[in-house]
């Protein structure tokens, strides 16, 4: 069996349609979600394995694999870019 450790969490804030977050685009968003998660672990990006991502609203751009392209704008490895979800 193997074994699934959480080393870290972090979400966006909430936002209304045409509200504050209204110019950043979801992936640029989650982009920086991945990074601090991964800075608050202390781990380097290579040691990722899975990231497992959650889109209450789908519309528009996030109907994309919007956790895997944000894994890629991030700049992570892309080694670990197939294994995002």
């Amino acid at each position: 069996m193997t074994e699934v450790v959480v080393l870290s969490a972090v979400r966006t804030p909430m936002a209304r349609k045409r509200s504050a977050l209204k110019d950043i685009h979801p992936v640029d968003l989650l982009a920086v979600v991945y990074r601090e998660a991964i800075q608050r672990a202390h781990i380097p990006a290579e040691a990722v394995e899975d990231a497992f991502v959650g889109c209450v609203s789908q519309i528009g751009d996030q109907s994309l694999n919007v956790a895997r392209q944000a894994w890629i704008a991030a700049g992570l490895p892309l080694e670990n870019a197939f294994s995002i979800h």
